[in-house]
């Protein structure tokens, strides 16, 4: 992030609001949705329907908070992870780990999340340095 902010930028991707015809979800869906969903069917079958669609971002997600609920991941976890509120009285207003056990304990847990469902498919290639846009 400080790179980003000695560039002059606010924005952690600023890329993703170059153009004013495609900004954010477009933006995202043409710099790396597409590219995903290759990757993914060029690893497995992936279904379509009978309109010939297939897999969109929302679809993934459900199979991934899917995965989570089966496993029993906490809720709240769940939601933070998604992108979703908290829902509920318990959630919104008294879970609070953060300040009873601290930033680490839950960066902890959250980090863990993140090794056993989000496959490092980028491990096999080396490292190379940020190149900003301007």
């Amino acid at each position: 992030m400080a790179a980003v902010r000695a560039e002059g930028h606010g924005a952690l991707f600023p890329e993703m609001y170059l153009f004013k015809a495609k900004r954010g979800g477009a933006q995202f869906y043409d710099r790396a949705w597409r590219y995903m969903v290759e990757w993914i069917t060029d690893r497995m079958e992936v279904k379509v329907n009978d309109k010939d669609k297939g897999p969109d971002i929302h679809s993934i997600r459900a199979l991934g908070l899917s995965f989570y609920e089966v496993d029993g991941v906490n809720e709240i976890m769940r939601a933070d992870i998604m992108g979703h509120a908290r829902t509920g009285t318990n959630a919104k207003h008294y879970s609070k780990r953060i300040k009873t056990e601290g930033l680490e304990v839950v960066l902890r847990e959250r980090l863990e999340f993140i090794h056993r469902y989000v496959p490092t498919i980028t491990e096999q290639l080396a490292p190379s340095p940020i190149r900003l846009l301007h």
